[in-house]
């Protein structure tokens, strides 16, 4: 009677087992919650996983060689990855997305994961790059600089 019993409990278990593992394929979830600069600069506002970002069609100012300068509004902002400047080259910008990770050292920037251009998607590579010194404007010292009569 336990050996009987014991049978019918395994392979009811099975069989659940066989009919959970048969669902339907499970959705892809983005990771990368779409904002706008102003959004993922100020704060909380929209919460993400990872700070992870999607940054749609933004404004480019000034790009060279791992670093691009964007801007929106009044807001300037750095985005930085491996030869960024030059995976650009020849994508259509009008639909250009940046998959991005909010970063805050040496001091609060986004770091570029994966630029997606229509159905293109360009994965950015890891690697060491060097970041613009920025000096806060309590550091800025005019002493050392040459004064000139005008």
């Amino acid at each position: 009677m336990a050996k009987r019993c014991l049978i019918t409990m395994s392979i009811a278990i099975f069989g659940m087992l066989f009919v959970a593992g048969c669902g339907g394929e499970a959705k892809q979830v983005d990771p990368y919650a779409e904002v706008t600069l102003e959004q993922a600069i100020e704060g909380p506002a929209v919460i993400s996983k990872g700070f992870k970002y999607k940054l749609r069609t933004p404004e480019i100012v000034e790009k060279s060689g791992h670093i691009l300068l964007i801007r929106e509004g009044n807001m300037l902002e750095i985005i930085a990855g491996r030869s960024i400047a030059d995976k650009l080259g020849g994508m259509d910008m009008s639909i250009v997305e940046f998959n991005v990770k909010k970063m805050y050292s040496p001091y609060v920037h986004f770091k570029c994961e994966q630029i997606v251009s229509g159905a293109d998607t360009v994965f950015i590579g890891r690697g060491a790059i060097d970041y613009p010194r920025i000096t806060d404007a309590a550091e800025f010292k005019t002493k050392d600089h040459d004064e000139y009569n005008l």
